[in-house]
């Protein structure tokens, strides 16, 4: 028996809900730079300067130290979400020595997976929507900066460097 799947796709279009669409406020943000980049050299095969990436392999003391991490079988789980304490002690022990203050691991200090997502975080713990709170950003800046101030709800008042 054989089945005529064509004549149902109209009426299967007419059930399927509308896609996701992103809030305004990041809808408008478009493309950042480093994509752009990306791509941009990707289409004509040019050597990539813009984030860093590296051409060469890293030291043998780096991988010998992450075998050595693997084959631990400790850490096989997520790390809590301000970072692991050791780590965390760690930073706030060496920051306070070179800030001359003492440094609160478990509320001055948080790991993340890179500086934007470090600048995000920072901005949501900061900013409050609807409260039209301004964020200083020194001219030039990252380009991230806009978005994830207008995504944490603040204002954008740019300064330019001098």
């Amino acid at each position: 028996m054989s089945r005529n799947f064509a004549s149902a796709a109209p009426a299967l279009a007419a059930n399927t809900p509308a896609r996701p669409q992103p809030a305004p406020m990041y809808s408008s943000t478009g493309l950042d730079v480093w994509t752009m980049m990306n791509q941009v050299s990707a289409s004509v095969d040019a050597v990539n300067l813009g984030q860093g990436f590296m051409s060469f392999p890293p030291k043998d003391f780096i991988k010998r130290a992450a075998q050595e991490a693997f084959a631990e079988d400790t850490h096989n789980q997520y790390a809590p979400p301000r970072g692991r304490p050791r780590l965390l002690e760690q930073l706030a022990a060496r920051f306070a020595e070179k800030l001359g203050r003492p440094i609160d691991p478990g509320s001055e200090v948080s790991v993340h997976a890179g500086a934007n997502e470090a600048l995000l975080s920072a901005f949501t713990a900061f900013l409050e929507h609807g409260k039209g709170q301004e964020a200083i950003l020194i001219e030039p800046a990252f380009d991230q900066y806009t978005p994830n101030v207008l995504m944490a709800g603040g204002k954008p008042v740019y300064v330019p460097l001098r």
